[in-house]
């Protein structure tokens, strides 16, 4: 179904509702199927991860090619991976909510096989939340950022290096592990979300990683690939605590990395109930330096946000959730030129919808290049919306 929304609209059956200012919007069905993440791949496809089954699509939501996974009968999967050499993705799925296994699939010419056989991710347990992949490392967060309102005791990142070949794969046991042991804390630290931004400098591959501590704000570590595996080599911290204003039970929940210009990057620094923050750090010497909030992103009314979003180019999607059952993903949009951003940004679109178990947004763009915000608008269900 394809509509033109020109101010507002409603749709019933309690799909959305409120303000939808999209210039198109279509839904797509996995008919009884729930729809846990979506990734963007290359060349302007998805890559749309059910509780059963993976389907690479196009822009517009058209199915080119399903992985059928053939452990899912024990399975609920819930994590999408997309690999960097737009060849390969991996899928994370539980086995009965409790261990996380991790797959991973091969898809030339939009037909899709699984190399080697199903791992599972050691030293896990049943805190399990997001993966990324960096070079031969998968970097693996340790904590449960869905549900970031009790804690994880002792959330943390895991480095694990792993082998993939045409016909194997296989996880080695995890190398590094970045907790309150690794900064060198005598507290303990709750690691929640992570953000890492790859770069060469001097001819050196390198990453700088963003960690969002539930309670205490930032930690950064720099990284170097050493044959083609993620190696962590400095450290540090940033204080943001003292130049926010913190309400009762607020706590930080994601980081993000939106910029690097020089030794400068902006970060996305998300809380659970007050405004959200665009943090500039500034390192020298391989230290950071100096650090400001340079934008604040406004909370929309006073829901609390949950801890699910996308950046893409200068557009930002945040999900609040209501008191009485009702989501809202918030759409905002800084200048391209960080150095003219506002100090305050609100909302420039903003989408209501019945509240689900989680949030699932992503950006992407359409075969006109336009920006278009796709999300979960019901449980097997997502909808896609133009915004520019």
């Amino acid at each position: 179904m394809i509509s033109i929304l020109l101010v507002s609209t409603f749709i019933v059956f309690g799909r959305a509702f409120g303000d939808v200012k999209c210039n198109r919007q279509s839904q797509f069905s996995f008919q009884k199927e729930g729809f846990s993440e979506g990734v963007r791949g290359q060349d302007q496809t998805y890559y749309l991860q059910t509780t059963k089954r993976i389907l690479k699509t196009n822009s517009e939501l058209e199915t080119l090619a399903v992985i059928v996974e053939e452990d899912s009968l024990n399975y609920s999967c819930q994590r999408v991976i997309n690999h960097p050499d737009g060849q390969h993705v991996f899928s994370v799925c539980l086995l009965y909510g409790v261990y996380p296994y991790i797959s991973a699939y091969n898809c030339q010419n939009n037909v899709c096989k699984q190399v080697g056989q199903t791992q599972e991710i050691q030293n896990c347990g049943d805190k399990f939340s997001k993966l990324e992949v960096v070079g031969n490392t998968l970097v693996v967060l340790n904590a449960q950022r869905d549900y970031p309102f009790t804690s994880n005791d002792m959330g943390r990142v895991m480095f694990m290096n792993y082998v993939l070949t045409d016909d194997t794969f296989y996880l080695k046991f995890p190398s590094y592990y970045l907790d309150y042991y690794y900064f060198g804390l005598t507290y303990i630290i709750d690691i929640i979300d992570f953000s890492i931004h790859q770069y060469e400098e001097d001819g050196i591959l390198k990453a700088k990683m963003f960690l969002a501590d539930r309670d205490n704000g930032l930690f950064w570590v720099d990284c170097q690939l050493k044959q083609n595996l993620l190696v962590p080599i400095n450290k540090g911290r940033v204080e943001l605590r003292p130049l926010i204003y913190m309400k009762r039970n607020q706590i930080f929940m994601t980081s993000r990395i939106i910029s690097k210009i020089g030794n400068q990057f902006d970060v996305l620094v998300a809380s659970n109930n007050n405004d959200h923050y665009i943090a500039t750090v500034i390192f020298e010497n391989e230290q950071s330096t100096r650090f400001y909030i340079k934008t604040t992103l406004n909370q929309y009314l006073d829901w609390p946000a949950f801890n699910r979003l996308d950046v893409y180019k200068n557009y930002f999607a945040l999900t609040y959730w209501s008191p009485n059952n009702i989501s809202a993903i918030s759409i905002y949009q800084l200048s391209g030129n960080s150095e003219t951003s506002s100090y305050s940004v609100g909302p420039i679109h903003t989408i209501l919808h019945t509240q689900q178990d989680y949030s699932v947004v992503f950006f992407g763009e359409d075969a006109n290049k336009q920006i278009v915000l796709n999300y979960r608008s019901q449980i097997n269900e997502i909808t896609q919306c133009q915004i520019s």
